[in-house]
């Protein structure tokens, strides 16, 4: 039993598996990747909070620039030296940090409809790019954009020459040597100058007795409180070019002043802008390319309307190469340059309009101007039949030329002519023989009683318009402005509005700035 028992011994225990010692591993692990995932978002958000900083600062810095550029260019406008629209300002500000600067011509939030959108062409937009970049790598860039808007204070326009007054003064100016002859039924109001010779009537009537009663007594009808018709109203200025039978018509008949001028020179007062092609409005402006009308629409054009585009031709400027022919309802609001040497301007039509609109006026100033309605080298033709209204002035550097006219003629003139002579035709019915004019007068004579009976025509003009249906009311006329507004000289060689006297440069007015971002 000993021995058995003894026999029967323990058998040695099992070895556990060391699983503690594994699991500390996996903690230690656990641990170091939280500690490197601590660790790499603390870094991460240092680097962000560093290139959020860097970005703020750049930001800043290119808000800076923008803000400074914008200040640049709107000093720079002021200037001088500003050297236009058509060239941008560039510049560096030191710190990686630089700018641009453009102009434009206009405002964006002006359109059509804009009550003010003439005031188009004088806006200034003025866009500045601020730069930022990054100092580690430049192609890493902040850009901030500031935008200004300003309006152009009109405050002084370009002076016309010193003699312009001679075409101021006068609602018709001669110039030239030449010959230049006056018909009725025709009038102008205003004082006139003839530096040529002038002729009163040279067609009709047809003799001196006739044409001298007629004459008279227009001015007859005038002081009787009848309308004044006589072809000249006021001042007439002469030479001695003029004949002393010429001169006596004007004083003696229509009962006028005159003056002997001896000294005005009989040259041009001022140069055709014939090789003129584009314009500007101001120093620095945005250059308006001139048309062509007949590029456009021909040689004779009717039923059109040609008028100032404020984007494209804010004056209305035209150009006419060769002849052009303007035929039935024609408005031209704005200024035709011919320049051809031996092509004409003509009105064959009717209802043609020239008619240039108001300038804007000056800061300060009250008066209005308006730009020449034709401004023609060789002949300005107003054929008969033809019914016109020129609302302006017309200078023409050859002849002015009205066509013998007929009943349904009509032409206007609102302003001022001036020409290197001038032709008021007469009309073709009244181009009678010596013998009927004299049998006209005649019979005016011996119906003219005195004292006058019930039938009595005391008036020869009344009595040939009562007997034979001869007009004796001009519908062939040149007058002064009626609403005072002056025509202004301008050649387009040069900028029309000018820094007035006292300015550096040309001053402006801030609409408003704007935040591009």
């Amino acid at each position: 039993m000993i021995r058995r028992s003894s026999m029967l011994k323990k058998s040695p225990p099992k070895r556990r598996t060391p699983h503690r010692r594994g699991m500390a591993v996996v903690v230690v692990l656990g641990l170091l990747a939280i500690t490197l995932a601590l660790s790499y978002s603390m870094m991460r958000a240092q680097s962000m909070t560093l290139l959020v900083e860097r970005n703020v600062s750049r930001n800043t810095l290119a808000e800076d620039a923008a803000d400074a550029a914008l200040s640049l260019a709107i000093a720079r406008i002021h200037e001088s030296s500003w050297q236009g629209v058509d060239v941008p300002l560039r510049g560096d500000l030191g710190n990686h940090c630089s700018y641009e600067v453009t102009f434009t011509t206009g405002d964006s939030l002006l359109i059509a409809s804009s009550p003010n959108y003439s005031d188009f062409p004088y806006r200034l937009t003025i866009t500045a790019i601020g730069k930022a970049a990054d100092p580690r790598d430049a192609q890493i860039e902040v850009r901030r954009t500031r935008t200004a808007v300003l309006s152009l204070r009109r405050r002084a326009i370009a002076s016309a020459p010193s003699n312009w007054s001679l075409v101021q003064n006068h609602s018709i100016f001669q110039w030239g040597t030449g010959t230049s002859s006056i018909h009725v039924p025709f009038e102008s109001k205003g004082n006139t100058c003839f530096l040529g010779q002038l002729r009163i009537c040279p067609s009709y009537p047809s003799t001196t007795s006739s044409r001298q009663r007629y004459l008279y007594d227009l001015n007859q009808m005038r002081l009787a409180g009848l309308p004044d018709y006589r072809p000249l109203q006021s001042t007439v200025r002469l030479t001695s070019r003029t004949t002393s039978d010429n001169r006596a018509l004007v004083e003696s008949q229509l009962g006028l002043s005159t003056i002997t001028d001896t000294t005005t020179s009989t040259s041009s007062p001022v140069s055709l802008p014939s090789s003129v092609s584009t314009y500007r409005l101001y120093a620095g402006g945005k250059s308006y390319t001139i048309p062509t009308i007949q590029s456009l629409y021909g040689s004779t054009i009717s039923g059109r309307t040609l008028e100032a585009d404020v984007a494209t031709n804010p004056l209305g400027v035209f150009r006419s190469s060769g002849y052009l022919g303007l035929s039935n309802n024609v408005t031209i609001r704005g200024t035709v340059i011919s320049t051809g040497t031996s092509d004409d301007l003509a009105i064959v039509g009717t209802n043609v309009e020239l008619a240039p609109p108001k300038l804007p006026r000056l800061e300060n100033d009250t008066s209005d101007r308006k730009l020449a309605a034709a401004l023609v080298r060789d002949d300005l033709v107003i054929y008969s039949g033809s019914q016109s209204t020129v609302r302006g002035l017309a200078m023409v550097w050859d002849d002015f030329d009205l066509k013998g006219a007929n009943s349904t003629s009509r032409f206007q003139l609102e302003g001022h002519l001036a020409a290197s002579t001038v032709q008021f035709g007469g009309r073709a019915d009244w181009l009678l023989s010596s013998t009927l004019w004299s049998i006209y007068q005649t019979l005016f004579n011996l119906q003219n009683t005195s004292p006058p009976g019930p039938t009595t025509i005391p008036y020869f003009p009344a009595y040939l318009e009562a007997a034979i249906g001869m007009t004796v009311e001009p519908t062939l006329t040149v007058e002064p402005n009626s609403d005072g507004v002056l025509d202004h000289w301008h050649d387009f060689s040069q900028p029309l509005f000018v820094p007035a006297s006292g300015d550096s440069g040309l001053l402006w007015n801030l609409v408003r700035i704007e935040d591009g971002r």
